[in-house]
């Protein structure tokens, strides 16, 4: 269900759906002049360390929490820490809990918890920006619409989805299949927050300082979009919306989650929009400034 609030000079509204999943693994905040949504990377393996449910979710939900806690922290209105410093002192509040001990830091990179991030803050006429795995930042101004995001996974992304349509002609067992795709995402994850591959939030903060950052002038920003890869699917994989049609609030993020379940059924099988997920975690954070 889409939330809709005010903060401060903001209005902005908040929906997160789960996919199919066991859980959802996504979590989206507005605090203060800060929003933020975080998509944790489902694990490859069903044994889970620090949660009974999901070592994803436990990741973003204490990332969340830990970034609440060191906002709250900070004096108003203060800008003295980047959102880069702010987040590796979040980190550290999450490696402070009693589920991170010397052994879960030793885990193989396919067995560690992940999660990606996308984060601003809004500071006067200008507005600070983290991008730190597939999330997306959408903006419109007078002119145009802006899309960013860290695209640094797209070769692993586009190799996963060769060996996924290489499956489908296959003959062969469902199993059989399913192995092979497993082994293309295990290679994947060698290349997580090395130079050559891919950068993502882990409970080390090793990725945190390959974090794309910058700073957009926001005085004539209308509106402001913080979205998961589960929601960015409604344009860039199923181009069924464009973000100005959400933006400019033609459409409302609820709806647009709506139609993303409804292309996900009509291609149950995953051929007209191959996709590793039948149905993944949309979440959402749309900010219109008065």
């Amino acid at each position: 269900m889409e939330k809709v609030n005010s903060v401060e000079s903001i209005n902005f509204s908040y929906v997160t759906n789960q996919g199919d999943g066991a859980v959802n693994e996504d979590i989206g905040h507005v605090l203060y002049n800060y929003a933020w949504v975080i998509d944790g990377a489902t694990p490859l393996h069903h044994k889970q360390v620090f949660s009974k449910d999901s070592d994803a979710k436990w990741l973003s939900e204490a990332l969340h929490d830990a970034l609440i806690m060191t906002i709250l922290s900070l004096k108003p209105n203060d800008s003295t820490y980047s959102l880069k410093e702010i987040l590796h002192r979040a980190i550290k509040v999450v490696q402070q809990k009693e589920e991170v001990h010397p052994s879960n830091r030793s885990l193989p990179a396919y067995q560690q918890p992940s999660c990606v991030i996308a984060m601003v803050r809004k500071q006067d006429d200008k507005m600070d920006y983290l991008m730190l795995g597939d999330c997306s930042l959408v903006y419109t101004d007078e002119e145009e619409v802006h899309v960013k995001t860290d695209d640094r996974i797209e070769p692993l992304a586009r190799k996963t989805i060769k060996v996924f349509r290489q499956t489908q002609s296959m003959n062969a067992p469902d199993e059989e299949k399913q192995a092979r795709l497993k082994k293309q995402l295990v290679a994947n994850k060698s290349y997580m927050n090395q130079p050559n591959g891919y950068w993502v939030v882990t409970i080390d903060g090793k990725g945190i300082d390959a974090s794309i950052t910058g700073q957009i002038q926001s005085h004539s920003m209308k509106s402001v979009l913080l979205c998961s890869d589960g929601f960015s699917r409604i344009v860039d994989l199923f181009n069924h919306l464009s973000w100005s049609s959400i933006l400019n609030g033609h459409v409302t993020i609820q709806q647009a989650v709506n139609d993303i379940r409804a292309l996900e059924l009509q291609d149950k099988h995953k051929t007209q929009y191959p996709r590793i997920k039948q149905s993944d975690d949309a979440t959402a954070v749309y900010i219109n400034f008065r």
